[in-house]
């Protein structure tokens, strides 16, 4: 798609990413307002087994005090938990795509690097509003303003990315999934709020202690390839998980489906729920489901602004078959092709 064009042809998705924010906010509201009202209130919250208290500085526990219950209030059913933990394969992968554009070398020094901004903005408003809201706006623009675009990644920097995405985030997301106790869980799941911003941190870190062991044979688009097939099969490793998952706990579509089925100030429903503790759980899920295919669809557009529909229409369909934390970095791999022949022409 030509510079300009591709440029414009992202604005619609701000409106886009507006609609989805009323949507998710809106959803929610009768989850949220009890809880925050029991988070005013230190009583009422240890009647209800809120904790109130985590780090002592009143602005951040109050925060934490509706952020965690959201948290495990989504994985307690199994339907839920596998939402959950596409969520993460899916947002992994984005981090991981994000991190590669912000450190190619025409990239390396605008806002497109501030991967760790457009995670801690998307912890506030939901990742799949940030993303189509931000990250791929001002990515299209940003990108077709370079006069002689420069996709060169070190390739230390290439290797050090999905390594910092599983000591800072996976590592983190892990003990969410499987906590050793409740209360462990609460902590990851405070930890799990900053945590966005740690791999970018430890790639730096790391960058230049891969810069000694890495060959000097070794190509800046074979490490770039490397990267993206590690998050691929990582995250194809999990899908196959959780499909096993899904079978032996019985989560089919309509399982799935009824955590669609929530109204909004958008979408409107004649849902009811038997009691608190369904509408509790239902509405935080749905929350997440959201998240997740709006997500996906957004990358998605994104592989459309880069390469055109094709890829965009294959990489949608591979979602279904391998899930969108494959599909994805698997589409990164054949892209980073195409850009070693674009720079080849250019030559």
């Amino acid at each position: 798609m030509a510079n300009s064009s591709k440029f414009l042809a992202s604005l619609p998705l701000i409106p886009f990413a507006i609609v989805v924010f009323v949507h998710l906010i809106s959803s929610l509201g009768p989850w949220m307002e009890p809880i925050q009202a029991a988070c005013k209130n230190p009583e009422l919250a240890a009647q209800q087994g809120i904790r109130t208290i985590y780090t002592d500085v009143a602005p951040i526990d109050g925060f934490l005090c509706w952020i965690v219950p959201f948290f495990q209030e989504s994985l307690k059913t199994p339907a839920a938990f596998v939402v959950h933990c596409y969520l993460y394969t899916v947002a992994n992968t984005y981090f991981g795509l994000a991190a590669m554009e912000g450190s190619r070398a025409s990239l390396s020094k605008t806002i497109i690097s501030w991967v760790p901004l457009f995670g801690l903005i998307g912890q506030f408003i939901g990742i799949s509003v940030a993303v189509p809201l931000l990250w791929i706006p001002l990515y299209a623009y940003k990108s077709s303003r370079l006069p002689t675009p420069n996709h060169a990644v070190l390739p230390a920097r290439a290797l050090a990315i999905p390594i910092s995405l599983l000591i800072g985030a996976v590592s983190v997301e892990y003990n969410i999934l499987f906590p050793s106790s409740p209360r462990a869980q609460q902590n990851a799941v405070a930890l799990f709020q900053p945590c966005v911003a740690f791999p970018t941190i430890i790639a730096f870190v790391l960058t230049p202690l891969f810069n000694f062991v890495t060959p000097s044979s070794l190509s800046r688009r074979t490490a770039a390839r490397t990267a993206y097939a590690s998050i691929a099969l990582a995250n194809l490793a999990i899908h196959v998980y959780l499909l096993a998952y899904a079978r032996e706990h019985q989560v089919d579509w309509a399982a799935l489906r009824s955590l669609l089925d929530v109204p909004s100030a958008i979408v409107s429903s004649s849902r009811t729920f038997a009691n608190s503790i369904e509408q509790g759980q239902t509405l935080c899920s749905h929350f997440l489901f959201v998240d997740t295919i709006v997500l996906a669809l957004s990358l998605v557009y994104w592989v459309a602004l880069e390469s055109g529909v094709v890829p965009a229409v294959l990489t949608l369909l591979a979602s279904f078959v391998v899930g969108p934390g494959a599909a994805l970095p698997a589409y990164a791999i054949w892209r980073e092709g195409e850009l070693e022949n674009v720079e080849k022409k250019d030559v």
